[in-house]
């Protein structure tokens, strides 16, 4: 359930908007888009830029290695991440500390010295930053670490030269990126464990580091105004291209620091393509005091406070159902209501609109909170065909290989061919993937917090994130064009924060391989696709974090239409008729024998009396994948294959009771029939005849 920012951040703002690239609860660690240096204010001040002008363009460099005409402060032995031993002649050293919703994520040390490239004045920027959080998901929790270290060398006006980022998730993984200016754009090279990755982007001129090596010499030199605009220029690697985001200074305001008030220059920055707007404080020595991206706060403090150690930071990624659905995998509608608690941090989601969910309508406001109320809808095409490889360009973007969905790797391609067989049939293939994926993964979180194709082919271990991306690169080894997407899912007694996927059999259809579902039902919310340019899924889901509420108002499967309100609707009873309908999990009765009486408790279960003391129980479970026999029978053993009112099952038989397991529409029925002996099998006649609704075909209307 994490997913990553593919726009390349460097400066401060890494440290911050790295995590809207997470989904849901979602990023455990504050860097895929790696922590980066906060540039510093130059030694001396350049000329202040008039106001409403945007930041100039700096002239083009010629590609060169990176510099060495000054090397970072040495750390001292046994010191810790981040220590210096003794810093250079010129250098400064500021310490900073993470939080998101007060929650504590790590500390960050920076260090800067004076320094040049191919001639021109810069700032060298050596940034260590650690981070420590927690996940939870229902029962569990998973605990992600991360330090990485960061160089970079901005010039005085903020403009971007290069920058290499060093990253360990303790000792299970390091991963390396580096950014170079060539005079006509910029080279990335990136490396995953053993997977790598090179992008280039061309560009007239470079991006800047951030907000605060752009504006920090007219911070020192006290021109900044309210009023003032500025562009910045920001390199996009998804979209290979570069942004210019506007800037706005707002005025000046006074914070309180460690060392008291602290007199500071306030600036937003609009991102009106990801809604990840962003604002700075900038002290009157150029530097950032505080920068805060919705509820994520960086604070400048002193060392020890910046080191204490505390409990990391822990955030939920689940919430109950209401009413817990049972027949959630078989839905092919579904009216719900997304309740969101208001926050003065965070303002209202903005859900797109996508084939699985969209927005009807909004309720309430920023200070009672909102209801958004979402159609979800079923998202399949079976009728579609298609041969693969796909060669079209117009596919190329879902095609392509990255760092983590290494798909060019040998390993990763074998497999792939090994898995689809010897079929070219698009969909024959993403069946046989996505099964694949589904029956070979253990359902356990990585050590890291994203593996990468590799790694979890390899390891053969993930959550519902490895999944979905290990899905994506074997369909794109083969040439299917596939894409990840995130958000939200019903599971039954709970909604959850999850990774899927779509992909491409002659027409885009949605495809969950953590439940093997070609061909997805009415139970996604979908907040963004991390592979596609301008995803925005990343800050849907920091602000939609911990603030849900589902509640399901109808659902629809075939020609069974229910509309969900209190308890009282989530069964019915109709004596004249015979018939008992137990809403939740689609569990029907009719025409049961006289005397028989017929009572429903929970979410999913139905019990029938019969006279004499027998018994008949009827328990039903959302399905998570075990659409075939060969795989219920690995949960139930010592059972034979059999049927159950016309549907797949599996028996046992014992003293006075039988049990069947029976799939159905998407759900596992549990069905216990407990008589006597010389009673049993009439008993189970009559409850096969009475229950055979429950496993029926729902229809759809004419």
């Amino acid at each position: 359930m994490r997913t990553t920012t593919a726009r390349w951040r460097s400066g401060i703002a890494a440290l911050g908007l790295a995590l809207l690239g997470a989904c849901g609860e979602d990023a455990p660690s504050a860097a895929k888009s790696p922590p980066v240096a906060p540039a510093i204010a130059p030694a001396a001040p350049t000329a202040p830029t008039p106001p409403a002008a945007p930041a100039a363009p700096v002239p083009d460099a010629a590609p060169t290695a990176p510099p060495t005409s000054l090397a970072p402060a040495t750390p001292a032995p046994d010191a810790g991440p981040g220590a210096t031993a003794e810093l250079p002649a010129g250098a400064v050293s500021r310490w900073y500390e993470r939080r998101n919703e007060g929650q504590k994520l790590g500390w960050i040390h920076v260090v800067w010295v004076p320094s040049t490239w191919e001639g021109k004045a810069t700032v060298r920027d050596t940034t260590t930053s650690v981070s420590r959080e927690a996940r939870q998901m229902m029962e569990t929790e998973d605990v992600f670490e991360s330090e990485a270290v960061s160089e970079i060398e901005r010039g005085e006006d903020g403009a971007l030269y290069w920058q290499r980022t060093t990253e360990h998730e303790g000792s299970a993984r390091t991963s390396t990126s580096e950014l170079t200016w060539t005079g006509d754009g910029y080279t990335w090279t990136s490396k995953v464990g053993e997977s790598g990755e090179t992008r280039r982007v061309a560009a007239d001129a470079p991006v800047h580091a951030d907000v605060e090596a752009m504006l920090s010499a007219r911070a020192v030199a006290g021109t900044l105004r309210a009023g003032d605009r500025f562009v910045l220029r920001e390199l996009d690697l998804r979209g290979r291209r570069v942004r210019q985001l506007p800037v706005e200074v707002v005025g000046p305001e006074t914070l309180t620091g460690a060392g008291g008030e602290v007199a500071c220059t306030k600036v937003h920055v609009t991102d009106a393509e990801t809604g990840a707007d962003s604002t700075w404080w900038l002290a009157r020595d150029g530097a950032v005091e505080r920068f805060k991206v919705l509820a994520m706060e960086t604070r400048r403090v002193p060392e020890d406070v910046a080191r204490k150690t505390v409990k990391p930071a822990s955030f939920s990624i689940t919430t109950p159902s209401v009413p817990p659905l049972q027949r959630v995998f078989s839905a092919e509608r579904m009216l719900v209501d997304v309740h969101v608690r208001p926050d003065a941090d965070r303002p209202l989601p903005e859900l797109p609109t996508s084939p699985w969910s969209r927005v009807v309508s909004v309720d309430g406001d920023e200070r009672r909170g909102h209801v958004v109320h979402v159609e979800l809808t079923a998202y399949d095409a079976p009728d579609a065909k298609a041969t693969f490889p796909v060669a079209d360009a117009a596919f190329a973007p879902d095609l392509e290989p990255t760092a983590l969905l290494c798909a060019d790797h040998p390993e990763v391609r074998a497999a792939a061919r090994e898995v689809v067989g010897d079929t070219k049939d698009a969909r024959t293939a993403v069946e046989r993937i996505s099964a694949f994926v589904h029956t070979s993964l253990r359902k356990q979180s990585p050590a890291v917090a994203e593996a990468t194709a590799l790694e979890i082919l390899r390891e053969r271990q993930g959550d519902c994130s490895e999944h979905a991306l290990l899905f994506v690169a074997l369909c794109r080894a083969v040439g299917i064009p596939a894409r990840r997407c995130s958000g939200f899912v019903c599971v039954g007694s709970d909604w959850g924060a999850h990774a899927w996927a779509e992909a491409w059999v002659g027409a885009w259809i949605g495809v969950d391989p953590t439940t093997d579902d070609v061909g997805t039902h009415a139970r996604y919310l979908l907040f963004g696709q991390p592979d596609r340019a301008g995803d925005r899924g990343g800050v849907v889901s920091a602000r939609a974090r911990g603030r849900l509420r589902f509640v399901t108002r109808r659902l629809d499967e075939g020609d069974d239409h229910v509309e969900l309100g209190g308890p009282e609707t989530w069964t019915s009873v109709d004596a004249a008729s015979g018939r008992a309908r137990h809403h939740l999990a689609g569990i029907e009765v009719r025409g049961a024998p006289k005397g028989w009486t017929v009572s429903f408790v929970g979410d999913g279960r139905c019990t029938v009396r019969v006279p004499g003391g027998g018994l008949v129980s009827v328990n039903a479970f959302a399905d998570q994948g075990t659409r075939t026999l060969d795989r219920l029978g690995r949960f139930v053993g010592g059972a034979d294959e059999t049927t159950f009112s016309g549907a797949p099952a599996l028996r046992t038989d014992g003293r006075g009771r039988r049990e069947w397991w029976v799939l159905s529409r998407r759900r596992i029925v549990h069905v216990q029939v407990v008589a006597t002996r010389d009673e049993l099998d009439a008993v189970c006649a009559a409850a096969e005849a009475a229950l055979a609704p429950t496993f029926a075909p729902r229809p759809k209307d004419p």
